[in-house]
């Protein structure tokens, strides 16, 4: 028989109702609903007993930082109370029943008033800790907010950061892709010029062959009387001359391969030392500094001599035009570290290690305008007669089949400095 059954039966047999507790099972219940009635009691007995001991565990558990423990205790034997009368309304109690009510009811009493008493001087302050906790709440509602665009603000910063990075990639893109444009039309015209000057070379070379052939038949001609050969022999060595500008010409046209050799620019300029200081007039003193380059580099000797040559010819000129008296060419050689950002040079060269050459005047200078055509085929600031405005642009081809550059300072009244950059090889 089940708990609720031997209660009921319990009762049935008593000869007074009364033995049972405040909520004891009407008498006029039949058995399955004094039955129900008993279960519905336990039920909620357990129940009361059960918060009362959560409440409890919760009062241990948080002791030291629950506020109100009292309230909480008292709310908690509050509840047990409770249980307690449900839990009479199932049970007999005899002759005890009166003493077992009054007890639980003065319990109830003093526990009620207990918490009458205690609670409203308390209720500022839970109104202070629900205000609190609102504003806790909301404080860290706007701090969410406030990390959210923190977060949304640094990932904007970052995406600005991109984006400049990527402007600035953009930018040295086309800054690089104009370079590379005025390279291809330097290029482009040095194309034209070359076949234009192989086109010249190559008939000029026929016409050489004919006054070689002839000097030849001339020399070996007996001819009663003649002991002076002295005008054949300048013949012989102005032929010579021109077929070696013929040679030039055929190089510069990129008909004749670059015969180039591994040498050191202090060994180069050594060797073209009398040359320079002979197309120099007595007023212009050339500052020649070597030593300072002692890496190879991979040229063609005698066109790079002729383009340092052609260099020291404009800065004469250049000096004579400002009105000196007196002046320097300075020639200097060195080595310099070219890094990611490009120096502007033409050709463009890139990142790398490069042997230079410095060749430096006193004279007028170039305006911007000027520096930008200066390697122009045919172009020349010069007097009419006085200059082919080949010379840079020989340079220009000389640099670019070397794998080099030159990099021009200037500006109008402070003199021309051009720099020859030759790669290093070893």
């Amino acid at each position: 028989m089940t708990l609720p059954a031997a209660l009921v039966a319990a009762w049935a047999t008593s000869s007074d109702a009364a033995q049972y507790g405040a909520h004891g099972v009407p008498a006029d219940l039949p058995p399955a609903g004094h039955q129900l009635f008993m279960i519905a009691d336990i039920v909620t007995a357990v129940s009361y007993f059960a918060i009362a001991a959560a409440i409890m565990v919760l009062v241990v558990r948080l002791r030291d930082q629950l506020p109100f423990q009292v309230v909480f205790v008292l709310f908690g034997a509050f509840i047990v109370l409770c249980g307690a009368t449900h839990v009479m309304g199932v049970l007999p109690l005899g002759d005890n029943r009166g003493v077992v009510e009054t007890a639980t009811m003065v319990a109830t009493a003093a526990v009620s008033l207990l918490t009458a008493v205690i609670l409203p001087p308390l209720l500022p302050r839970v109104e202070a800790l629900v205000r609190d906790a609102a504003l806790s709440r909301q404080r860290e509602r706007e701090q969410a907010r406030a990390d959210a665009l923190a977060e949304s603000n640094e990932l904007l910063v970052a995406q600005a950061q991109d984006l400049q990075r990527v402007n600035e990639a953009l930018a040295a893109s086309l800054k690089e892709r104009e370079r590379l444009e005025v390279h291809l039309q330097q290029v482009q015209k040095m194309e034209v010029l070359g076949r234009l000057a192989s086109g010249v070379a190559h008939d000029f070379n026929n016409l050489l062959t004919v006054i070689q052939g002839n000097l030849e038949l001339a020399r070996d001609e007996p001819r009663e009387g003649r002991t002076d050969t002295t005008h054949l022999d300048e013949i012989g060595q102005a032929t010579e001359q021109a077929a070696e500008l013929t040679r030039r010409l055929l190089a510069f046209g990129r008909r004749a391969p670059a015969q180039t050799s591994r040498t050191t620019l202090d060994q180069l300029l050594a060797s073209e030392r009398r040359l320079l200081e002979r197309v120099l007039p007595a007023n212009i003193r050339l500052d020649l500094r070597t030593g300072n380059a002692d890496g190879l580099v991979d040229v063609d000797v005698n066109l790079m001599q002729q383009a340092i040559l052609n260099l020291i010819i404009n800065a004469r000129d250049a000096t004579t035009s400002a009105g000196r008296t007196n002046g320097t060419v300075t020639v200097e050689t060195g080595v310099r570290v070219v890094h990611e950002e490009m120096l502007p040079t033409f050709p463009p060269v890139g990142p790398g290690t490069y042997m230079t050459v410095r060749v430096a005047d006193e004279g007028t200078g170039m305006s911007a305008e000027t520096r930008e055509k200066c390697f122009d085929p045919f172009f020349t600031t010069k007097e009419d007669g006085k200059g082919t405005g080949l010379g840079l642009s020989m340079l220009y081809d000389v640099m670019a089949k070397s794998g080099g550059g030159v990099h021009v300072d200037t500006a109008v009244g402070r003199g021309t400095t051009f720099t020859l950059l030759l790669p290093k090889v070893a």
